[in-house]
């Protein structure tokens, strides 16, 4: 029998999602000004396969509101240069000043490894240490990451607001210590080991039996997160931006189905539970988070926080541009250009948004 958790990433159970470009990578160009001065403008980063970076560029650039993205899988031979004086980007030729700067999925994991592995490291380190240091030229910095599980669930349980009893540890035996048939382990980090680059292999929550685990008392060579099984009557996935709040409910079978059975996977939207909507907003402005999506079980109409998620997906639960990616649009509009009058919601009744770079 497979080691939980961790026999996921077994060659004969792994799970794989390919996010390497499919066709040579185009990048386009950056606005410029006739003048040579700076062009206010939204810059994105993240990957080529982001749909829902891809989905907000195509219809920001159609309101007016220019956008620079800059994927992590296209880096080669990239001409950059930060002003930190001026508070402004260069990227080849073009000149910008970053208004609103969004940070997903972007880090040095990317790279292909051409060259000593002291300078491949050297190289994916420096490109992941890049966007924090945008926040010194940005007006508005969203992402790139958020506390971590602990503090989430130490924050959580300050505050007053319901989470499963957890532990984290490297001997499944310590199961024993918690309560009720069933528990859960997850990893302590993101819910994908990234090797190659561009290859994300899935290590996602798994659900067993307290008794097994105690029983069988597997030691892993690396901490994870044991978690008491929370019964509840649903749960739910909620959005948060910039106090702006969208919520689905979602049915599945297991942690990994949407993933490995996205058929199997049921969600729709429904209205934020007033005791919900307030440990979310409760938990973004403790961490001053812009932007994250917010995981809850609810037992009885009590929420019982799980995790957020600065780089949460979710455009596999809309069809087009939905009320997640209209909400986006807003929410940079607003901290882009505040006085602009463009109306969104009219543009978005007349098409699906669902363009990519």
């Amino acid at each position: 029998m497979s080691v939980p958790l961790v026999g996921q990433l077994d060659e004969a159970r792994r799970f794989q999602l390919d996010l390497r470009p499919r066709a040579p990578v185009v990048r386009a160009a950056p606005p410029s000004s006739p003048d040579a001065r700076p062009t206010a403008a939204v810059l994105l980063l993240s990957r080529s396969a982001d749909l829902e970076l891809g989905a907000l560029q195509h219809i920001l650039r159609q309101v007016g509101i220019p956008v620079v993205r800059l994927d992590a899988d296209d880096l080669e031979a990239l001409e950059l240069s930060v002003d930190l004086a001026a508070g402004t980007v260069r990227l080849g030729a073009a000149l910008f000043r970053p208004t609103v700067t969004w940070i997903r999925h972007f880090g040095g994991e990317a790279l292909a490894g051409r060259h000593s592995a002291v300078r491949t490291r050297w190289r994916r380190e420096s490109w992941s240490a890049l966007p924090r240091q945008l926040a010194c030229v940005s007006a508005t910095l969203i992402g790139p990451s958020g506390p971590g599980a602990a503090e989430q669930l130490a924050t959580a349980t300050r505050l007053g607001i319901a989470t499963p009893r957890t532990l984290i540890t490297t001997c499944l035996a310590d199961a024993s210590a918690l309560t009720g048939p069933k528990v859960v382990l997850k990893s302590l980090d993101r819910h994908f080991v990234e090797s190659p680059p561009g290859i994300l292999n899935g290590i996602f929550a798994d659900v067993r039996e307290r008794a097994d685990l105690v029983r069988a008392g597997h030691r892993l060579d690396a901490p994870v997160l044991l978690q008491e099984y929370v019964e509840h009557d649903r749960e739910l996935r909620v959005y948060h931006l910039a106090g702006e709040l969208v919520a689905y409910q979602v049915d599945k079978r297991t942690p990994a189905d949407p993933w490995r059975d996205t058929a199997g996977v049921r969600a729709r939207l429904v209205e934020v539970p007033p005791a919900v909507g307030a440990a979310t907003l409760a938990l973004a402005r403790e961490w001053g988070l812009v932007y994250a999506a917010f995981d809850f079980l609810v037992r009885a109409e009590e929420p019982v926080f799980l995790e957020a998620n600065p780089d949460g997906d979710w455009r596999w639960l809309e069809s087009g541009a939905g009320p997640v990616t209209r909400a986006a649009v807003r929410m940079i509009r607003a901290r882009h250009a505040p006085e602009t009058t463009v109306d969104v919601v009219t543009f978005l009744a007349g098409g699906d948004g669902r363009h990519g770079r």
